[in-house]
């Protein structure tokens, strides 16, 4: 008859534990700049998407313990900082890889300067977005307001920006400029509505 919990099978489950335990303390340990640049995607991806949920994590739990709930703003501020973490993992594990850096030499005309301004807006305009419409109920003005500062400025700031795409960078530059520019247009989605349907009427 044969046996299924014999001693070779307490030896594997016990290696077996043995890897699960150090891949959670390998998760728990810093990645430095040459790890960023040149561990394979499929081993970084994880350990990102792990960075980033605990980042999230902690920030809804602190703000859970010091307002006792779980605001908007909360959320808000919570995606501000994933983003800004993955941003910045981006940045690093592509700065060196030249062959995907853009070949056209920047202008530095008015259009350049404008586009310099696109993460500005992105940041501080859903931030002022939110603020705007903590006071729409007193005049449409806060609405239109919020619009301006959450859909129509990131996109403006972002079209100097198409100018530069390369061929081989497409696939990260398109994703970049357009989940940047959408996420504080989700702020604005609500107003947009609310005064096209008073247009309409």
């Amino acid at each position: 008859m044969y046996r299924t919990n014999g001693p070779t099978d307490r030896k594997k489950d016990s290696l077996l534990k043995v890897i699960d335990i150090s891949i959670t303390l390998d998760f728990m340990q810093p990645l430095n700049d040459k790890e960023i640049e040149n561990l394979p995607f499929v081993v970084l991806l994880p350990r990102v998407v792990f960075s980033v949920a605990v980042t999230v994590l902690i920030i809804l739990v602190i703000f859970r313990l010091q307002i006792g709930y779980f605001a908007w703003f909360s959320v808000g501020f919570a995606t501000f900082c994933a983003v800004f973490e993955i941003l910045i993992i981006i940045g690093i594990r592509f700065r060196n890889r030249t062959e995907l850096h853009s070949t056209s030499a920047p202008k530095w005309d008015w259009v350049d300067k404008l586009g310099g301004l696109w993460l500005i807006a992105c940041t501080f305009g859903a931030l002022l977005g939110w603020v705007f419409l903590q006071f729409e109920s007193y005049s449409p003005i806060f609405q239109v307001l919020a619009v301006f500062a959450t859909m129509i400025l990131p996109f403006v700031t972002m079209l100097p920006h198409l100018r530069y795409i390369q061929t081989k960078s497409a696939f990260v530059q398109i994703p970049l400029l357009l989940i940047l520019t959408f996420l504080p247009a989700l702020i604005g989605v609500k107003p947009a509505i609310a005064l096209f349907n008073r247009f309409l009427n």
